[in-house]
């Protein structure tokens, strides 16, 4: 009878564990969170089904394929042009996007988190740069690809001919990297539910994407894809140093300090070069007559260039600020303890002057005082008492 009531203990454990780890509710907040990949890639799936099959091929084919060719016929190479059907791939590869942020987050982020102890907000800015520093460091590779293989090195090539060939046909790597460096940025906004961002982070991460996302899509809209490719490679080739140096630094690698040392000049370098390629490409490249294209896109550039200068200085005066704050608390404590050190020290020279049935005492306190004084004049007056009855 015993071991039974011990059985049915046990079953009753086993179902309260099985209940605690219950799943949450389908289309609930939780459950979309947790599944979302797997959602996301269901809905992609029903694009690339579509695209096989021939009632629906029509429909999917702009989810799936480049738009708007414009290859003559008997050419060597397929040229493309932009358009608003490539709206429709750029929102199929953001949701190709959002599965892949899931599974490097999954599969290579987190298996190295476990390998790191950090606070819940450095644990948030070590996956942030995991995945920044993989995006920048593909992206850099790929435009330092696209610049080397199409003859874009030259720099007169960045307005030559403009608006009319070749800045108004690109060829297949070019328009597929505009169209996955806007979906990018675009799957930012449902990383703020899916990571569940706070609050007070959402106007820096909203900023820094919508920033992204315009840039580039004047660049592709306005044929200024050329020079906008490379302005991202140099800018992207920063990032990607500063990301880097940044995990390192999570990471407890005695390289992270080094590796900030040479993103600091990387930095100003970058800052320089893009500021300079800008005023040459639109003050002095582009035709008279687009005045106001020249004047809107130096202006958009070169604010954003001081924007982040201004963030660099900022960030660095405020570090220089905290060190010597620390310096000065540290020094305080320091002083502090060596004069009570010193006191301490003085403390036990004058009580060994003393004899020793003094030794080890301190002044005495005012409740001790007043209680002796109080037995002083009681003894007083018990002698008087007594003299006088002797009398």
């Amino acid at each position: 009878m015993y071991q039974l009531k011990n059985l049915a203990v046990s079953i009753m454990a086993i179902k309260g564990k099985k209940s605690s780890t219950k799943s949450p509710p389908i289309f609930s907040n939780e459950f979309i969170i947790q599944n979302h990949a797997d959602i996301v890639s269901c809905v992609a799936m029903v694009f690339v089904i579509g695209f096989f099959v021939n009632v629906t091929q029509p429909y999917a084919a702009p989810f799936v394929t480049l738009q708007h060719n414009i290859t003559e016929l008997h050419a060597s190479q397929v040229f493309y042009s932009s358009g608003i059907r490539d709206l429709c791939l750029i929102f199929f590869t953001t949701l190709i996007m959002i599965v892949l942020h899931a599974v490097l987050q999954e599969y290579v982020l987190d298996k190295l988190n476990r390998k790191v102890h950090l606070s819940k907000a450095k644990h948030a800015k070590f996956n942030a740069s995991g995945q920044l520093a993989t995006f920048y460091a593909l992206s850099t590779l790929w435009a330092g690809s696209i610049l080397n293989n199409d003859g874009l090195l030259p720099l007169s090539s960045l307005w030559a001919g403009f608006p009319g060939e070749p800045h108004n046909r690109m060829l297949f790597t070019e328009k597929l990297f505009f169209i996955a460096q806007i979906a990018y940025w675009l799957h930012m906004y449902a990383e703020l539910y899916f990571e569940r961002v706070k609050r007070e982070e959402y106007v820096g991460r909203i900023s820094v994407a919508t920033a992204h996302v315009v840039l580039f899509l004047l660049a592709y809209g306005l044929n200024l894809w050329r020079v906008g490719l490379v302005l991202t490679f140099v800018h992207y080739l920063e990032q990607t140093l500063f990301h880097v140096a940044r995990l390192a630094y999570f990471y407890g690698h005695s390289t992270s300090g080094k590796l900030f040392s040479v993103w600091n000049l990387v930095f100003i370098a970058a800052r320089l070069v893009i500021t300079s390629l800008s005023f040459l490409v639109f003050r002095s490249g582009l035709p008279a007559s687009m005045f106001t294209l020249r004047v809107a896109g130096l202006s958009l550039i070169g604010a954003t260039q001081l924007y982040m200068v201004f963030a660099f200085l900022s960030f660095h005066i405020g570090r220089i600020r905290a060190y010597r704050a620390a310096t000065q608390k540290f020094s305080k404590g320091k002083n502090g303890k060596e004069g009570k050190i010193k006191g301490a020290k003085s403390a036990s020279i004058v009580d060994k002057s003393l004899p020793e049935a003094d030794q080890g005492q301190g002044p005495p306190s005012p409740i001790v005082a007043k209680d002796d004084a109080k037995l002083g004049s009681l003894k007083d007056s018990n002698v008087k008492k007594r003299l006088k009855a002797r009398a």
